[in-house]
């Protein structure tokens, strides 16, 4: 795939995983995590307890004058 011979091994660069076909099983686990709500956060009793501390974090790196 490269230009110079003694690297016809090498993945250039600008091949980019989206030049790539999705394959089928990463494709499959996808729509089956979408379908069953996989995706996201877990729920967790009592709460995600980083929910809180980056609630807070981002409230004072935001916050206006």
């Amino acid at each position: 795939m490269c230009c110079d011979p003694l690297f016809d091994d090498v993945l250039p660069a600008w091949v980019a995983d989206m030049d790539l076909p999705v394959p089928p099983v990463v494709a499959d686990a996808l729509a089956h995590a979408v379908r069953t709500g996989g995706p996201g956060y877990p729920d967790r009793p009592g709460g995600n307890p980083l929910r809180a501390a980056f609630t807070e974090r981002m409230a004072r790196r935001c916050a206006t004058a």
